[in-house]
């Protein structure tokens, strides 16, 4: 193979952050090989450009030291790169270096700050992330793309300045640790009026919303925040609002067990507005929203957004929100009992049924052409016995197929319906003069009372005859242990 394309294969290879498994740098790895790979890394500057220092997780004795001193790998790489941009990643999970030591390797990077292209750092420890943060602010010409993750959180309110000497800067992704046990958060500095894509993690939601509202080109902004204390600081108040952000595009955002979640949820819906807003991720009970007061909000998405994703169970008892998107194609439920606390069976029967087409009603979702559900109920079983449980239960199986011969064929009355009678669809009938067919439908299901027990299709055969009826015009149909997919 000539050295030029598999110098290209080998870049490709080495470029994915998740695969970096070993101790030793991955190029190391490849360049064992054979003599062929050896001769091609060593003369192949491209390849040094991608430079990832991997510290070791498990230290197993002390011939292992050498490999957590990462300067002389940090020396070779960029000498080995020529005057090519680097992208840097820094995986230092189990990294804890002295003063001394993180000092080193940042004279190393700001010496070299001129060709960084990206950064991608994980588990800053409180010593290593000082010197990072003061290395931040140095002038990065070409830096592009920024990733850091911290492992702690910060004993002091800290206000500095984070790469607002970075030009080029458009993505910026940080995250604190899920659990936030400190009202003294991160509130740095940023050159929020050049970002393209901000995603923070585990911040103040309150301070997440103030740094949304300083970033006019963002196409996308991405929160969460998993739980924090009580005594966090309500930042609301220094928001210059309302707030139009005319660029956005993809906007997810999730607060789980926080105290300002429904303040701040309600804030971002009742003074925001996107009106470009294609795809929207909303962690969060919508139900319980003020719908009248984010009329506003809805109404400057109602002809841009067109997916939308839910990871939180809905009550469905008020179904005025589900009708404020009506004009998406495309919906994704994931429902777990991480994210909805005491899902049951029985009410992923009834979400299944809200969202099938019955005759002589306002039904949902009426544009729909793409549906992608997920389920990890809390509990199968409403008796002991194992799937004896499954009798006492409404069916699934006989839903999914309502909800299938529904959007497919014509509406159905899923409460009145006894035997299962299949019509051939009509493309001018009345029903289909105000509803989109379905084209995609994926449909995931597991059970945390007994995780060998998933949605098998061969385990309820009672269903499969009307299931294969409903889907023999699909032009492709998957059935795996835990899912299916069907597209037509």
């Amino acid at each position: 193979m000539p050295p030029e394309i598999l110098s290209h294969i080998i870049h490709t290879l080495i470029q994915d952050p998740s695969t970096h498994l070993t101790i030793a740098p991955t190029l190391f790895c490849v360049g064992a090989v054979c003599t062929h790979w050896r001769r091609t890394v060593w003369t192949s500057p491209q390849l040094w450009s991608v430079i990832q220092l991997v510290w070791p997780a498990l230290v197993i004795d002390d011939s292992y030291a050498p490999l957590k001193n990462m300067v002389p790998f940090a020396q070779l790489f960029y000498k080995n790169s020529g005057s090519l941009p680097v992208d840097l990643s820094l995986f230092s999970s189990r990294w804890d270096p002295t003063a001394e030591q993180a000092e080193e390797l940042m004279k190393i990077i700001l010496k070299n700050g001129k060709r960084l292209r990206s950064l991608f750092v994980t588990s800053l420890t409180p010593t290593f992330s000082d010197s990072f943060i003061q290395s931040a602010d140095t002038e990065l010409p070409l830096l592009e793309t920024v990733k850091v993750s911290w492992d702690h959180c910060p004993d002091r309110e800290d206000s500095r300045s984070l790469f607002c000497h970075a030009p080029r800067l458009s993505c910026l992704h940080m995250a604190l640790p899920d659990n936030i046990f400190t009202d003294k958060l991160f509130s740095f500095k940023i050159p929020s009026n050049q970002l393209t894509t901000l995603h923070l993690r585990g911040f103040n939601p309150t301070h997440a919303l103030y740094m949304l509202s300083l970033c006019p080109l963002l196409v996308e902004f991405d929160y969460s925040c998993e739980r924090s204390p009580t005594g966090l600081p309500n930042r609301i108040g220094t928001l210059r609002v309302p707030v139009t952000l005319t660029r956005l595009e993809r906007l997810r955002w999730s607060i789980l067990k926080t105290w300002l979640h429904e303040e701040v949820d309600g804030f971002l819906l009742k003074r925001f507005a996107f009106p470009s807003l294609q795809e929207l991720t909303w962690g969060a009970v919508i139900d319980d929203m003020e719908i009248e007061d984010c009329e506003p909000f809805f109404a400057c998405i109602e002809n841009s957004l067109k997916v939308l994703n839910c990871y939180r169970a809905q009550t469905w008892k008020s179904l005025d929100i589900w009708k404020k998107f009506d004009h998406i194609s495309e919906l994704r439920l994931s429902i777990d009992r991480r994210n909805s606390p005491g899902f049951k069976f029985s009410d992923g029967v009834k979400s299944l049924e809200c969202l099938t087409l019955q005759p002589n009603q306002v039904n949902l979702l009426p544009r729909l052409r793409s549906l992608y559900i997920s389920f990890t109920f809390s509990f199968l079983f409403a008796v002991s016995g194992g799937g004896d449980g499954y009798k006492n239960e409404p069916s699934l199986e006989f839903a999914i197929i309502c909800l299938l011969y529904s959007r497919r064929r014509t509406a159905i009355d899923v409460d009145l319906v006894d035997d299962f009678i299949s019509l051939d669809y009509d493309p001018n009938s009345d029903h289909w003069q105000h509803y989109q067919r379905l084209e995609k439908f994926h449909f995931e299901f597991s059970d945390e009372a007994d995780g060998d027990r998933k949605f098998d299709w061969d385990d309820f055969d009672d269903y499969i005859g009307e299931f294969d009826e409903v889907t023999r015009d699909a032009k492709f149909k998957r059935t795996l242990l835990s899912s299916f997919d069907v597209m037509w």
